[in-house]
């Protein structure tokens, strides 16, 4: 049999704040129920209500004051009011809003347990976009790093507090900016104390003199931007150190600022980062050229009396090591007597270099292209006003291939033989006479210069000429034969040991006591590659011809082989 009982159950109820004043011990199991907050507890007969915890009633708006444990994950469709404090322990926190609001005055980050620089390196924050846009901490530098521009709106300021930071110092825009500009600030500080910051107009600042009048001393090197002049100085004053200047060189590919750009080879020289500069340098001063960057290789710099190395200058200057490798340089001591102009060029190349001049008191001879002339008008240059007096010219007055200025007065007589006195007579064997004579040392022709033999003048000016090769393994002489071939044809044959003497064009060799022509004496073997010549015949008496070794018979040529 079944009995069902319809009932009302109804739970202890009372306001939280009877509750909380009447403290009630609940039986095990009994509710009590807050009529005004709608929480509730259950009791365990033995704990009063403070000590009680509520139960948890996870409904919309509803607020939890106590902790709140999950073991995976929490969703919340409506709002979440945390009014104590909020851990988060994980890896990733992620917040899918379009406004985050925080109240909270300060934003603490990379908070741990021992702080310090190195656990803050790198701390940030990261604005995502097809680039980061990144704000850091970084320790290195011991400073904040952006990856992007600062605006500054409305003409608010940058400023720059004092150590108590009660003042500062600042920048702002002026009310009115027609266009943008960026000022460019220069990469190491004044090298002279009381310099300031000026503009090249283009926006690049650099230091410069403030138009003071003290005196400056650099300790450094003086470079004008924009190649700039020099004006209003009145002397110019190297002081003598007495240590060598070094200059570096380096090769690179020429570009405008070259001189000899587009002739000669397409690299040139760098001195001192600077593209084949012309350089003034001082006597008594020795200058260093240092050529020990590997770019230098197979460029030797030398010096010479013209652009296109017609005379090598070699006075003063010294050498040493391979360009290219540590320690190569060529140095040059400027004296008085250097010529006044000398070109910088690498031997092996052409226009590579410069010039540098030598501030001394020697022109280059070869230089003076505008020579004046002596007409017959009371022998007047035709290149200037003054006259010239040579009366008082001799060997004594003309010493190191200078003339004094003192030696020249307003007027000269005509020139001629009696004028010039004293001249020393050509005695010395060994140089080679204008007219006449007989050279008794060698005869040097230089970089495969000519002997020249030219024909007849009623004939015209057309010569034969014997030249070197241009590479020559070692040195040679031949000597010629005493007297002239005793048969017309003979041909000069060499012994291989630089002896010439007449025989048979073509072979020879059989000696004895007659004139007759019927021997014909040839090697035994063929040792290199030979081609005879087109439309000629050759014979040869059974050679041995060497492995590797070809003999080309040209189209219309025959070799008979006895």
């Amino acid at each position: 049999m079944t009995i069902t009982l319809t009932a009302l159950q109804k739970q202890r109820r009372d306001t939280a704040s009877n509750w909380t004043s009447n403290n009630t011990v609940l039986l095990a199991g009994e509710w009590g129920i807050e009529s005004d907050t709608k929480k509730f507890k259950i009791g365990d007969g033995s704990t009063a209500w403070q000590s009680l915890d509520y139960v948890p009633i996870p409904d919309t708006n509803r607020l939890l004051t106590g902790n709140l444990t999950v073991g995976t994950n929490l969703n919340v469709s409506g709002n979440a009011v945390v009014t104590g404090n909020f851990t988060v322990n994980g890896t990733t926190t992620t917040i899918d809003t379009t406004t985050l609001t925080v109240e909270d005055k300060n934003i603490e980050i990379g908070k741990v347990s021992t702080p310090s620089d190195t656990t803050a390196d790198g701390g940030g924050i990261t604005l995502k976009g097809s680039t980061d846009k990144t704000i850091n901490w970084i320790d290195s530098t011991d400073s904040w790093t952006s990856s992007e521009h600062f605006s500054v709106s409305g003409q608010k300021e940058f400023r720059y507090l004092d150590s108590d930071s009660s003042h500062h110092v600042g920048f702002k825009a002026p009310a009115t900016v027609t266009s943008n500009v960026v000022w460019t600030l220069p990469a190491t500080d004044a090298g002279v104390s009381g310099y300031v910051l000026a503009s090249d107009a283009s926006g690049n600042l650099s230091w410069v003199d403030p138009g003071s009048s003290t005196n400056p001393s650099f300790t450094g090197d003086l470079t004008l931007q924009n190649d700039g002049n020099i004006r209003g100085f009145a002397t110019v004053q190297a002081t003598y150190t007495g240590s060598t200047k070094t200059l570096t060189v380096t090769v690179v590919s020429k570009t405008a600022a070259h001189r000899y750009n587009g002739s000669g080879s397409s690299s040139g020289y760098k001195i001192d980062g600077y593209e084949s500069p012309f350089i003034t340098l001082t006597p008594g001063r020795t200058y260093k050229f240092d050529q020990a960057d590997s770019s230098n290789a197979n460029h030797p710099l030398r010096f010479y009396l013209e652009a296109d190395k017609t005379t090598a200058y070699t006075t003063g200057v010294t050498t040493s090591g391979t360009p290219g490798s540590s320690g190569a340089y060529t140095q040059i001591a400027v004296t008085d007597t250097t010529p006044l102009v000398l070109h910088y060029q690498c031997s092996a190349h052409a226009y590579m270099g410069n010039a540098v001049s030598t501030n001394s008191n020697v022109v280059n001879y070869n230089d003076l292209l505008n020579k004046p002339t002596i007409p017959t008008n009371n022998n007047q240059l035709t290149n200037g006003a003054g006259f010239i007096d040579g009366s008082a010219l001799n060997a004594s007055n003309l010493s190191s291939g200078t003339v004094p200025d003192a030696r020249f007065p307003a007027t000269l007589p005509a020139v001629s033989g009696a004028n010039l006195t004293n001249l020393p007579t050509q005695t010395d064997s060994t140089k080679l006479p204008l007219a006449g004579g007989t050279l008794t040392g060698d005869l040097l022709l230089d970089n495969q210069k000519d002997l020249r033999f030219v024909e007849a003048d009623a004939n015209g000016s057309n010569y034969v000429a014997f030249q070197a090769p241009a590479a020559i393994t070692s040195d040679v002489t031949w000597t010629l034969p005493a007297t002239d071939a005793s048969v017309s044809g003979h041909a000069l044959v060499s012994n291989a040991s630089g002896t010439l003497s007449w025989a048979e064009a073509g072979g020879g060799g059989a000696t004895g006591g007659g004139t007759d022509q019927v021997f014909f004496e040839s090697d035994q073997a063929v040792t290199t590659n030979y081609t005879l010549t087109a439309s000629k015949n050759a014979h040869t008496v059974s050679p041995t011809i060497n492995s590797g070794v070809t003999i080309t018979v040209p189209s219309g040529a025959t070799l008979v082989i006895l």
